[in-house]
């Protein structure tokens, strides 16, 4: 599909009341308008952008799509802006300049205002005995932008090109001058600059605190504290020895039916099971367990997973390191599938509460039966776990599946034996990257995806 005036659908003009101002809101990128600080969006370009001639008749025009805050005036007088990312959304992003836009329509103005967010992604780089940060597109003195009220006081770092032991001492002592905290996103410097295991944010320290977060969740915790705020809490012995009674075995919260009418029985006995459910869900997310504290992702393939197909699709993370590589393609033609595909890969699911919900068949391509995820990650130990999914459409229930998993470890060696063995077809060329956008933006085509990351 062509987004040319003779294809778009027109915007709506006739409302009742007589409005005295009339704003089409709208998601998607206009020709002409920045989508980043160096690079502006193509005119002629009809697979991806749109035409202000197609919304010439109105005097406003509030967009969305680009993360990028800009606002102009067109040749055909329409007053129209995007506001950007509320916050940074993500290291592609400048660390400040995010926020919100209030419109004057009677004064035709747009006020821009930013909003503070702790939290950030910064890219930095030592040139010429200074620390540079990227902004807008180029490096500039790191001292310019920090000191800026909306720049963030946790920050997560790339450093791009080499620095030696005295750059980074000179880092962590611009950082703490500021009261800023950091953690670095680059493997190779984080083995560089890991602090050791006794100092916060060592090993050893995140996994004390991993193990602190599960030891919360103990009801025996839930017990100590009773007893020792007994007196703030008014309670007595009575009320400790009836709480300890129920927290020892949470799955006494289920309800006797002889205490209800027969009507109710059966709801009661549904409300039963699904305590009992959880409370089993409790006992094996609060078992002890050895925790990961960090792994990092080598290798995904995974085929009928949404909208892709049953060939393979692929992404080697070992040829991206230390290289920048986009995953382009038209809105709904499967980009944030992939991030569900990792998820998928990893957990056996998409939602972030991984014990609590139940995995519905949508994940699986439509009238296909099955759907497949291998994933390598490499462990802080430096092993390498292989974990393989399938997951099912269930015969008598087609809206849930079944999944299959196994696990498997092996080495360094393994694992480059490993991707030898794995060959797939190599990355498709500019001009068939480009035909295959336009197949993909045609409405009448089956979505599929290139079959690896292209750069």
């Amino acid at each position: 599909m062509t987004l040319s005036l003779s294809t778009l659908p027109p915007f709506p003009l006739d409302f009742d009341g007589n409005p005295e101002f009339i704003v089409p809101l709208f998601h998607g990128t206009f020709g002409g308008t920045k989508l980043n600080e160096s690079r502006l969006s193509d005119n002629n370009d009809t697979v991806h952008t749109y035409p202000f001639e197609w919304t010439k008749d109105f005097q406003f025009l509030l967009l969305g799509d680009i993360h990028l805050r800009q606002n102009g005036t067109n040749k055909y007088g329409t007053l129209w802006g995007y506001s950007g990312s509320l916050i940074q959304q993500n290291i592609g992003e400048d660390i400040i300049d995010h926020g919100f836009s209030l419109w004057d329509l009677r004064e035709r103005k747009i006020h821009n205002f930013n909003v503070y967010n702790p939290f950030g992604f910064i890219v930095l780089s030592f040139l010429d005995d200074e620390w540079n940060i990227r902004y807008k597109n180029k490096y500039i003195p790191l001292n310019l932008l920090i000191n800026n009220q909306f720049f963030p006081k946790q920050v997560s770092i790339t450093i791009r090109g080499q620095c030696d032991t005295a750059a980074k001492q000179l880092l962590f002592q611009i950082l703490h001058q500021h009261n800023i905290t950091h953690d670095f996103r680059d493997e190779t410097l984080l083995q560089e600059l890991q602090p050791s295991p006794s100092e916060p944010n060592g090993p050893d320290f995140l996994t004390s605190q991993v193990n602190h977060v599960t030891d919360l969740n103990d009801p025996k915790l839930l017990i100590d504290f009773f007893k020792t705020q007994s007196q703030e809490l008014q309670l007595t012995t009575p009320h400790i020895d009836r709480l300890t009674f129920w927290f020892n075995d949470l799955s006494r919260f289920t309800l006797s039916t002889s205490s209800f009418p027969s009507i109710a029985h059966t709801a009661i006995n549904d409300l039963n099971s699904k305590i009992t459910s959880l409370y089993n869900t409790i006992l094996t997310d609060t078992s002890p367990a050895a925790h990961n504290t960090s792994f990092s992702i080598k290798y995904i393939t995974w085929n009928n997973i949404s909208c892709y197909s049953d060939q393979p699709s692929w992404i080697n993370f070992e040829q991206l390191h230390r290289k920048l590589y986009t995953i382009n393609a038209p809105n709904g033609c499967g980009k944030s599938s992939i991030f569900n595909a990792i998820t998928l890969a990893i957990w056996g699911d998409i939602a972030s509460n991984h014990s609590l919900t139940s995995l519905t068949a949508s994940i699986i391509r439509d009238k296909q039966r099955t759907a497949t995820t291998t994933i390598v990650l490499q462990l802080h130990s430096g092993e390498f776990l292989k974990i393989h999914r399938k997951f099912h459409r269930r015969t008598l229930q087609p809206n849930t599946t079944q999944n299959e998993c196994s696990l498997s470890l092996f080495s360094c060696l393994e694992f480059q034996r490993f991707l030898n063995e794995t060959s797939y077809k190599p990355l498709p060329t500019q001009t068939q990257q480009k035909n295959l956008l336009m197949t993909l933006s045609s409405p009448t085509s089956e979505h599929s995806t290139p079959s690896s990351a292209t750069p």
